[in-house]
């Protein structure tokens, strides 16, 4: 072979713009097809998260709330991010029932305002617990959960339960204090007067910590119900019996 027909000319060896691109059209059909596994694979959480952003949201606009765009803008956009991770990594039941619990609760929680106003987050359960610390409890708790599940094809097999619940516990603080300084910037970004001073911070993460404690004792006692499973990574994410394997 000779030198020029073994070599490639540049505009051989380079990619045009346009095909190197996704046009609108492709990414529109990746979104639908996502989020068409989501619903075909999981159809009750779905439907539930569906129906309760769609209610709530509406009730926002509906009556004016002040932080409805952005409220929005955020439970659908990981609503959005978990349906397409879901396709990867296959979050359990739990994990997603607990996540839509959270997303529906926290759209409620900052759209449902009241006459003094106040919202629906600031309203007073117990002496020290209020709705906002509920809605930390679970949602971090899944959070924790859903981490770790999202973890189980990096960590070794059969990973020693005690391993597990502390990762549990880690994701679940680790996230809530994410989301902490997410509201510290609302509170200079937005106009989000809700949020809360230095002892609703401490409340939310006490509650995080609990959440992750609880969801912690869950992911410990699932492992021991079935030990066929392997190990508590590979049951909690099948949701399934233990002879359910991911292809």
């Amino acid at each position: 072979m000779s030198p020029a027909e073994g070599k490639m000319s540049p505009a051989e060896g380079k990619m045009s713009p346009a095909e190197g691109k996704m046009s609108p059209a492709e990414g529109k059909m990746s979104i639908v097809s996502f989020l068409a596994t989501f619903t075909q694979r999981h159809p009750i959480h779905a439907v539930a998260f569906a129906l309760g952003v769609g209610g709530i949201g509406s009730y926002g606009i509906a009556t004016g709330a002040r932080l409805v765009v952005p409220y929005l803008a955020i439970v659908i956009g990981l609503g959005l991010a978990i349906a397409a991770f879901d396709r990867r990594l296959r979050f359990s039941s739990v994990v997603l029932s607990g996540l839509v619990a959270w997303g529906v609760a926290h759209l409620a929680g900052g759209l449902v305002e009241f006459d003094d106003g106040r919202i629906l987050y600031n309203v007073v359960l117990a002496r020290w617990f209020h709705v906002d610390n509920l809605v930390h409890f679970v949602g971090f708790g899944a959070a924790g959960l859903a981490g770790v599940e999202a973890l189980r094809g990096s960590l070794r097999p059969h990973v020693a339960s005690p391993v597990v619940a502390t990762l549990v516990v880690l994701f679940a603080m680790g996230f809530g204090a994410l989301n902490e300084v997410i509201e510290f910037a609302a509170t200079h970004l937005l106009d989000a007067e809700n949020v809360g001073g230095y002892e609703n911070t401490g409340r939310d993460l006490v509650a995080n910590l609990l959440g992750g404690v609880v969801a912690a004792a869950y992911a410990m006692r699932a492992e021991r119900r079935r030990p066929a499973a392997g190990d508590v990574l590979g049951t909690l994410s099948t949701g399934a019996d233990p002879g359910h394997h991911r292809p």
